[in-house]
């Protein structure tokens, strides 16, 4: 893999924990009004 891909996964991942980390830490509620 070039230096670029590995740059580009890092931002991805980092992204998809940041996401689901801000979900989480959110009260459900909040959620379920996002949902609907």
């Amino acid at each position: 893999m070039s230096k670029s891909q590995k740059i580009i996964i890092a931002i991805v991942a980092i992204a998809i924990v940041a996401g689901g980390f801000y979900l989480f830490k959110k009260p459900k509620s909040n959620v379920k009004q996002i949902d609907l």
